[in-house]
This record gives structure tokens, sequence and C-alpha cells, in this order.
């Protein structure tokens, strides 16, 4: 009986532990753009900026903050009056795999009389979760989860059984049972 309770414990652990030994993703900028056109107009322009990252790091998923950088028509740097601003964005990053990239998009309004100063850039990304493996082992880990329950609940069911069994007094020698 100890065994068939140690050997669900051992099942148990192993299968609960089995999809926590991934680590986070690791996503690094590789370049940003804009998408044409986006120039400064006398009207707000609706624009688009592309952050691409590549995953060296584990499956998973995120949250980026894109940043692109605003700066007055005609402004130099001779002339700091002319104030510069940043757009920010938040999105999220899918679930990417190992060595994949992806593309980050953010849509953003260039004011009138503004321009893009530079390329955007990524400012910040939180990890959101770290994905499953690759081969469904979210569900094969529920499903393994599951049956260690099982196995777990009837090992207790038999020792319960085992302990009541030993605990019942047993029959003396001359009685067969019978109350006549």
């Amino acid at each position: 009986m100890t065994r068939s309770l140690i050997a669900a414990a051992v099942f148990f652990f192993i299968t609960a532990c089995s999809g926590s030994l991934q680590g986070p993703p690791d996503f690094e900028e590789t370049f940003g753009t804009v998408d044409e056109p986006c120039a400064a107009a006398k009207v707000v322009v609706h624009c688009t900026a592309h952050v691409y990252l590549v995953n060296h790091g584990d499956e998973g998923a995120g949250h980026a903050t894109v940043v692109v950088t605003l700066k007055d028509l005609g402004a130099t740097t001779a002339s700091p009056a002319r104030k510069v601003i940043s757009v920010k964005c938040g999105r999220s990053i899918p679930d990417t795999s190992t060595g994949a990239e992806v593309d980050v998009t953010c849509s953003f309004d260039l004011p009138p009389g503004k321009t893009v100063a530079a390329v955007p850039i990524l400012q910040a990304i939180d990890f959101t979760a770290a994905g499953s493996n690759t081969s469904g082992g979210g569900t094969a880990g529920m499903v393994g989860l599951g049956l260690a329950a099982l196995a777990a609940l009837l090992s207790i069911a038999a020792l319960g059984l085992a302990i009541a069994r030993r605990s019942r007094p047993s029959p003396e020698a001359g009685d067969d049972g019978d109350a006549w």
C-alpha cells in the first residue's frame, strides 16, 4: 500500500513540475521602420510603425511598449525652442517560438506640422506568459495532472479499505456468524 502511495506522489510531482522547467522568452529588437507615406501635412496623418523582434529565449508571449519620436517640421539643433515629442503605444507580442521573428505594429497619428524624427524603438517588454511546449505540452500536462490526481484518490481509497478491514473484529472460533 505504501508503495502505491509513493508511486502516486512521485508521478504527481513529476507531472506537476514538467511544465515549469521552461524559461522566459528573450525578445531583442532587430530594427524599426515607419510605413510610407507618413509625411508632414496640414492635417493629421495616420501612420503605422513597425518594430521587428527576434526571440532568443524560450517560447512565450509578452507586451511591448514602442516609442516613435516626433519633432516640429523644420526643427534643427540650432533652434532648441522647437518641441520634440514622443508617441508611445503598447502592443501584445504573440506566442513566439525560439528563434522566430515577430513584427510588432503600432498605429499613431502624426499631428499637423510634425515629422518623424527617428525610427521607432522598443522602450520596454513585459513578459505576460511563458508559452507551453510546441508539442502541446499544456494539454498533456493537464491530462497528466488529472491522471496523477486520480491515482492519488485511488491510493487513498485503497488505504482506507485496508484500515477498515484491520479494525473490523474477526469472528470467534465457535461462532458461525448466525444469531439464532
